[in-house]
């Protein structure tokens, strides 16, 4: 019989939460706000990181590594930015390791590393929230989208269906926007980048050319000459 799966309804970030935040440092993973993150944990101190979360329902930032830099105690060196959020399910296996689902609440700013007595590290750090700077951009922005996603329904409908179903606004537009830049961009790098642009249209407008590049190659894919929007 395999090991029971725990799922967590709901999520936010609690006042104080980020005063002491545990952080996961590794290599080519960003948590972008919006996303979900499955995670294998079996070091022993993220095992401790991971049950001390799952105790008492607190924040794991994951940071990525600056290169191969390190800090005076020889810790890798991570970037000040970085996504944060908590475990929306997890999976507690025979030998103690941990399958994890977490889910991103929310931009991060590290300003201080803690000395702290626990086996992993820990920070505080402040929520950043993305801001708007032309607000009619941003609309004009979110029409390119729509009409993208109309164009890519005729090839694709079903990549068109998730879409359709991530420009739920419920939850603002700039929630709207993680989601696709979460969906479109796997790479670190450019994950990494779209966590610190803090000008959500500047997000949006990285979001709608690749967009725009998605549909190009799904029309050159079906022997299309044309790969332009009319």
């Amino acid at each position: 019989m395999p090991p029971p799966l725990h799922i967590k309804k709901t999520l936010r970030l609690e006042r104080g939460e980020l005063d002491h935040v545990p952080i996961f440092p590794l290599q080519a993973v960003v948590l972008l706000p919006q996303a979900l993150l499955p995670l294998h944990i079996f070091e022993p101190r993220y095992r401790a990181m991971t049950e001390a979360a799952l105790a008492s329902d607190l924040p794991i930032a994951m940071t990525l590594p600056v290169g191969d830099e390190v800090d005076e105690h020889g810790r890798p060196r991570v970037h000040e930015r970085a996504g944060v959020g908590k475990i929306l399910q997890h999976e507690v296996l025979p030998d103690g390791r941990f399958n994890i689902l977490l889910f991103g609440l929310g931009r991060i700013h590290i300003e201080q590393e803690l000395e702290v007595d626990t086996p992993y590290r820990q920070v505080r750090a402040v929520l950043e929230h993305g801001r708007v700077q032309d607000r009619v951009e941003l609309e004009s922005l979110m029409m390119s989208v729509h009409t993208l996603t109309l164009a890519i329904r005729g090839i694709e409908p079903k990549v068109a269906d998730e879409l359709n179903r991530m420009m739920d606004a419920s939850a603002g537009q700039e929630a709207v926007v993680d989601r696709l830049a979460g969906m479109f961009f796997p790479d670190f790098r450019r994950r990494q980048q779209l966590l610190e642009e803090q000008v959500v249209e500047r997000r949006l407008a990285v979001v709608v050319d690749r967009l725009a590049q998605y549909l190009a190659q799904l029309r050159m894919e079906r022997g299309g000459r044309d790969t332009s929007l009319n």
